[in-house]
């Protein structure tokens, strides 16, 4: 091919992806996942077969997976330094922050692995060493002189989610998301799932009464 066309690097490839829109859509996934996944409850922390870690162990285990600056709705992992009459302080690499009461209130709520859902304020959960989720609060309180910056805590949703963007008319693509994350999983949910279409197959039916049938949104049946 190259010696045919000497004067040509490679292909040009078009698409229809629009980058804005795919990260708003991006941005509105997460966030809905993590919304409905902490409706249902908190599920404590994280289960460590060691036991309480030291902070030195914390970062070995966790400090790849942690994110360098702490911003609202996207988790990261913390050590929790103290439990002390209802207060909690987690440890992250800049220092340490107080778990805000008010921001964390939903993970009062406690999940049980079993599916019940039980009324526990979260700090009886934690024990100094415990590993938890935590992410910014989303209006920081100005911080008087000598206390800690305050976090909430958090969780990485279970459930997962897909969404797809197109042109009805032009059938161009401008956004495919298949999931949450894929460093956890590659499974497409938009081009690979071959879900039934359920509720969505709706005004397909509903449009094709109103051309066929002159129906109306009055129409009793």
């Amino acid at each position: 091919w190259r010696d045919l066309h000497p004067d040509m690097d490679g292909l040009k490839i078009y698409t229809t992806v629009d980058v804005d829109a795919y990260q708003m859509a991006e941005r509105a996934l997460r966030k809905g996942l993590r919304t409905v996944d902490k409706r249902r409850g908190w599920r404590g922390p994280l289960a460590l077969e060691a036991g309480p870690l030291a902070w030195q162990e914390f970062e070995r285990r966790y400090r790849p997976r942690t994110i360098e600056e702490l911003v609202p709705d996207e988790p990261t992992f913390a050590l929790v330094e103290a439990v002390q009459g209802g207060r909690v302080t987690v440890r992250l690499k800049g220092g340490s922050a107080l778990v805000s009461t008010k921001e964390s209130a939903w993970a009062n709520r406690r999940l049980e692995t079993d599916g019940r859902v039980l009324s526990r304020p979260f700090d009886r959960e934690l024990r100094a060493g415990d590993v938890v989720e935590v992410s910014a609060v989303d209006s920081p309180p100005t911080q008087a002189g000598g206390q800690s910056p305050q976090v909430k805590l958090d969780q990485t949703p279970e459930i997962e989610g897909a969404i797809t963007l197109l042109d009805p008319l032009s059938g161009e693509v401008h956004v495919t998301l298949g999931g949450y994350d894929y460093g956890r999983s590659v499974f497409n949910r938009a081009t690979q799932s071959l879900r039934q279409p359920g509720s969505s197959f709706k005004p397909i039916v509903y449009l094709a009464a109103v051309d066929g049938f002159k129906y109306t949104p009055t129409t009793l049946v």
